[in-house]
């Protein structure tokens, strides 16, 4: 579906470049047509005047201007074949996307004003919270019944089926596992990996150290000593909550 959506743009795009060749071309072809009477119109005597001097010019300007007509039109021509043989295509296309019935995949379209802060972030969030939701949902369909169909089943396992998703493979949960990283060791944080992530200094205070993630709303506050694990596992929490888009998966 997404092939045939560009190559039928690819085609709109060229009939429409076409089409406005096609009235420039024109546009030209009667510009050259009106000179070309104006010029002919002109009186005899006013012709004959210089024989051999502006009768000459006057006569290579006509044959000139004839030339650039005879080749305007070819080209006028020309497009006129092109833009017909860019239609036939279109209606080829359109009846091809008939004969296929239902499209194989459905694109969805959500308006979100707010932008990713990282390589699809959020876009990698939304598939992951519906891949889950689906999953759950298939979960609670019998599976010792299987002479009994269920619509709602059948399109959840298609779907399940073709998923080409994988959560552990995108960017949020490598930057998190990176943030896992830098903070598993209670005794003394890696700031330098956080910073690879994202996180940036703020200011340095007699205790402890204020990062941001990536805007300065998202601000944390770390412990310049950390006292033990469980105040790693708290830090990883927090970060977890305030800076990162995370399923329930």
């Amino acid at each position: 579906m997404c092939v045939y959506n560009s190559i039928m743009k690819n085609h709109e795009k060229e009939m429409a470049h076409a089409k406005e060749q096609l009235e420039r071309k024109s546009r030209e072809c009667e510009s050259l047509r009106k000179k070309l009477i104006e010029k002919n119109r002109q009186p005899l005597l006013e012709a004959q005047k210089n024989e051999h001097g502006q009768n000459n010019a006057c006569k290579r300007s006509v044959v000139s201007q004839s030339s650039d007509l005879q080749l305007l039109k070819n080209e006028n021509e020309s497009l006129r074949k092109k833009n017909s043989q860019l239609e036939a295509q279109v209606k080829q296309f359109n009846t091809l996307k008939e004969s296929k019935g239902p499209a194989s995949e459905i694109t969805l379209r959500i308006p979100c004003p707010e932008k990713s802060l990282f390589s699809n972030e959020i876009h990698d969030y939304l598939m992951a919270t519906l891949y889950s939701a689906l999953e759950k949902e298939n979960q609670n369909f019998p599976k010792n019944k299987t002479d009994e169909h269920f619509r709602k089943q059948d399109v959840l396992n298609a779907i399940l089926s073709s998923k080409n998703f994988r959560w552990e493979q995108t960017e949020t949960n490598k930057k998190l596992s990176n943030v896992y990283t830098a903070l598993h060791n209670h005794k003394k944080y890696e700031y330098g990996k956080l910073q690879a992530c994202g996180f940036k200094k703020k200011e340095n205070c007699k205790n402890h150290l204020k990062y941001y993630f990536v805007l300065n709303r998202y601000q944390l506050t770390f412990s310049l000593s950390p006292s033990d694990g469980n105040a790693s596992k708290q830090q990883c929490r927090e970060i977890k909550q305030r800076c990162f888009l995370i399923p329930e998966l």
